[in-house]
C-alpha cells in the first residue's frame, strides 16, 4: 500500500500548487487559433487510414503483449505443473529474451523493410500462440517465450510507420498512438473470461487474433508505398511519352 498512498499524496500536492497558482491568461484570439488548428489536424488524421490503421494495430500490439505476459506464469503452471516461482522465472526468461531481441531486430531492419519484418514477426508470433495451444507441455513454453522476441520490434515500429508523412500533424498522432495502450487494459479481459471457461491454454486465441491484425497492418503499409511506387513509375513513363513526342514534333 505505501507506494500506491505515497503516488496519491503527491498527485494530492500537484493539484493543491495547481489552484494556488495563477497560470497566464492567453489572448481569446490566439486560444481560438489553436482550436482551429487543433480541429484542423483531428479531421485530417481522422481521414487518414494510414493512420487510423496505425491506431488500431497499435491497440492490438499492446494488447497482445499484455495478454502474453500476464497469463505466463498461469500457463507455465499449468503445462509443466510447477508452481508460482518457476513460472516467474519463465516470465523472467521471456524478458530476456524481448531485450535482446530489441537489438537483433534493428540490426535486421537493416535488410528488410520495417513493415515486411513487422508482418513476418506477428505471423509468427500467432503460429506460436496457436502452437501453444496444441502442445500444453516445454515446447508450448518454449513458443511462450519465443513470442516475446517477435515483440520486441512491434510497438516501435507500429509507431514509425504509423506517423510517417504526417507532417504537422505528427505531434497530435503520436499522442493517439501512445493512447493506443488501452489495448493492454482491455484485451486481457477477454482472455480472462476464456481462462474462467475453457482454461488458460485455449486462452491464447485471444493474442493469436492480435497478431494477426497487427500482422495485416504490416501487409497493409507495403501495399499502400507499392501502389504509390506504381503511381510514381507511371507518372513517369507519362512524362517521358511527353518529352519524346516533343522532341519529334
Amino acid at each position: 500500500m505505501l507506494p500506491y498512498v505515497g503516488m496519491a499524496c503527491v498527485l494530492v500536492l500537484v493539484w493543491i500548487a495547481i489552484a494556488l497558482i495563477k497560470a497566464p491568461i492567453q489572448e481569446s484570439v490566439e486560444s481560438s487559433v489553436e482550436d482551429v488548428k487543433l480541429g484542423a489536424s483531428l479531421k485530417r488524421l481522422a481521414a487518414n487510414k494510414h493512420y487510423r490503421f496505425g491506431v488500431l494495430a497499435q491497440f492490438f500490439n499492446v494488447g497482445a503483449q499484455t495478454c502474453v505476459w500476464t497469463f505466463t506464469i498461469q500457463y507455465a503452471m499449468t503445462a509443466m505443473g510447477g508452481n508460482e516461482v518457476s513460472g516467474g522465472e519463465i516470465l523472467q526468461y521471456s524478458m530476456i529474451v524481448f531485450l535482446i531481441s530489441r537489438f537483433v531486430m534493428t540490426w535486421a531492419m537493416q535488410y528488410l523493410y520495417p513493415a515486411r519484418l513487422l508482418m513476418i514477426m506477428s505471423l509468427i508470433a500467432m503460429a506460436l500462440c496457436i502452437f501453444m495451444t496444441q502442445s500444453p507441455n516445454l515446447a508450448g513454453v518454449i513458443a511462450l517465450v519465443s513470442i516475446s522476441a517477435c515483440l520486441s520490434l512491434m510497438f516501435p515500429t507500429i509507431y514509425g510507420i504509423a506517423l510517417e508523412g504526417l507532417g504537422d500533424d505528427t505531434k497530435l498522432g503520436a499522442a493517439g498512438l501512445v493512447m493506443a495502450i488501452l489495448g493492454g487494459a482491455i484485451m486481457p479481459l477477454f482472455q480472462a473470461a476464456i481462462i474462467d471457461s475453457a482454461g488458460v491454454v485455449v486462452s491464447y486465441v485471444v493474442p493469436a487474433i492480435c497478431f494477426l491484425l497487427v500482422g495485416g497492418y504490416g501487409y497493409f503499409d507495403m501495399r499502400a508505398k507499392k501502389g504509390c511506387a506504381d503511381g510514381k513509375s507511371e507518372v513517369g513513363a507519362e512524362a517521358l511519352k511527353d518529352m519524346e513526342m516533343g522532341i519529334a514534333k
